[in-house]
């Protein structure tokens, strides 16, 4: 079993009731979660892009629908209000560089929003070695 380590955010309707239902459903659909200041930890059995494909499921059951990635002038991405959003922060002690996934997620060192509830939930409030230089900067490639 590895503890999958994820960021919940919602800026549309029901904010805390789509947090709630995402946990809900992430606990059902990948196994035991616990909630703080919207910071999940589950232990599961599921490979990286089970679980991807689970955030992908969460995210649609609460309203979201997929769109491209779109990019400014200077290639900054630009995000757009969500009902949802479900990012998998860390796997394991695991890198994972996909083309449709990487972890740790290449842009929780630089979010306060994401680090400071992570590091609560965080054995020792430590992030993990292979999380230490995960920054960098998502530019369209």
């Amino acid at each position: 079993m590895k503890e999958v380590y994820f960021s919940i955010g919602s800026n549309q309707g029901d904010r805390l009731g789509n947090i709630r239902t995402a946990v809900d459903l992430l606990g059902l659909l990948l196994g035991e979660g616990s909630l703080l200041n919207c910071a999940v930890c589950c232990l599961s059995d599921k490979e990286p892009l089970e679980v991807l494909d689970v955030c992908k499921e969460v995210e649609r059951r609460l309203g979201r629908t997929p769109a491209a990635p779109e990019y400014d002038d200077g290639g900054r991405r630009i995000y757009h209000d969500r009902p949802i959003d479900v990012d998998i922060l860390l796997y394991g002690g695991e890198n994972i560089d996909l083309p449709d996934l990487t972890i740790p997620h290449p842009l929780m060192l630089e979010r306060d929003f994401v680090m400071r509830p992570l590091t609560e939930i965080l054995p020792g409030g430590k992030l993990p070695a292979v999380a230490q230089n995960c920054s960098r900067s998502i530019a369209k490639k």
